[in-house]
């Protein structure tokens, strides 16, 4: 489709390091509920929210 995507797993904490691999920390109340619920709250599959950014990609037959 001349896309690449990337995503980008963050908990509302931080601004441009979300760029850098960093996720930052959940409140407390959802700390809790993940641990009740068997999810680490500290692994990036923990994050609230992902972000998605996609690039169009140049095509060198235009």
């Amino acid at each position: 489709m001349g896309f690449t995507t990337n995503i980008y797993p963050h908990n509302h904490t931080i601004g441009e390091e979300v760029f850098q691999g960093h996720y930052g920390r959940s409140k407390q109340k959802y700390r809790i509920g993940q641990r009740r619920s068997g999810i680490h709250p500290d692994a990036p599959a923990a994050a609230l929210s992902l972000m998605c950014v996609a690039t169009k990609t140049s095509k060198s037959n235009v």
